[in-house]
């Protein structure tokens, strides 16, 4: 059985497009956000940068910060 916290070899990380090593909430947990859809491929960078906030916050921040782009 593979594991399912690990994307399969070769996919890249919904938000930066750097090789994604783990699965992501798009809507974290604690906001609502189940498993299932609600999981993307993410970078560890950027899955441990978004942690707990939503993804369009996150993204105008991170944007802004030079995390991204």
């Amino acid at each position: 059985m593979r594991n399912p916290t690990r994307p399969p070899e070769g996919t890249k990380c919904t938000y930066c497009s750097e090789p994604a090593v783990c699965h992501d909430h798009y809507i974290p947990r604690c906001l609502g956000g189940g498993d299932g859809e609600n999981l993307v491929p993410s970078c560890d960078r950027c899955n441990w940068s978004k942690g707990r906030q939503e993804p369009w916050y996150w993204a105008g921040a991170a944007l802004t910060s030079g995390l991204l782009g």
